[in-house]
């Protein structure tokens, strides 16, 4: 994997584009096939679904990386950064969120934890009228 603080700056860039752009192909491109994703209001699921579904109920999307911290033994990063969330029904909630990454030894994302708190954000969520919750 070479420099693996790069590989993980480099990486977190493309991701927060991805996720600014609502770009799934782009996105998946970054984990591995099997990987799953840890989300406070979409549960454990395949990254696949999560993203695919998050797309959906998203109408755009404005981050901000703050900080980045890795673990290159674990083969591990944190990402923290600002994300303005503008859900598929119009409401807009905005949160500093932090993804914990952990990657394979190719550099891939095999899991994904995503932390924040969800006082504002889910209120909006369970209003999206595909949602039953």
């Amino acid at each position: 994997m070479g420099n693996f603080q790069h590989h993980v700056e480099e990486l977190s860039q493309r991701y927060l584009d991805g996720l600014a752009q609502a770009d799934l192909e782009g996105i998946l491109g970054l984990f591995t096939s099997t990987a799953q994703v840890q989300s406070p209001l979409y549960g454990k699921v395949a990254a696949s679904s999560f993203y695919r579904d998050l797309f959906s109920d998203t109408q755009s999307s404005v981050v901000q990386l703050k900080d980045v911290l890795t673990n290159e033994e674990n083969l591990s990063a944190c990402l923290f950064f600002s994300y303005s969330w503008t859900l598929a029904s119009g409401s807009r909630v905005e949160f500093d969120v932090v993804d914990y990454l952990k990657f394979n030894k190719n550099g891939l994302i095999e899991f994904l934890q995503i932390v924040y708190d969800t006082r504002h954000s889910r209120q909006a969520y369970e209003g999206l009228s595909q949602r039953e919750v």
